[in-house]
């Protein structure tokens, strides 16, 4: 069979899936695309969280010492283990290290 022997309405509706497939393909690469995008987002913000941990951990540690100092009155040492929950940040920091 030749290409004169195809009816026009085979190769119309032929054309209008071709027509289908690429604009779902286009679809689909936009879809990757935006995908990608929120993959790095995610990257993003988990390096985001990984410094902010690590500055947590260097805050609480900095109150850890003013707290162990000897020369720090009661009082201080009370606050900052009463208000600023210090012993409470340790065990949520190793808890989340998986310590």
């Amino acid at each position: 069979m030749s290409d004169a022997d195809i009816p026009i309405e085979d190769k119309i509706n032929a054309l209008k899936g071709a027509l289908r497939w690429r604009e779902e393909v286009l679809a689909l690469r936009a879809e990757n695309k935006r995908l990608r995008a929120l993959l790095d987002e995610a990257e993003g913000v988990e390096a985001e969280n990984d410094r902010l941990r690590e500055a947590l951990k260097g805050l609480v540690g900095l109150v850890h010492l003013v707290r162990s100092r000897t020369d720090c009155p009661v009082e201080i040492k009370q606050v900052l283990t009463d208000h600023y929950r210090l012993d409470d940040a340790f065990a949520a920091l190793a808890k989340e290290a998986g310590e």
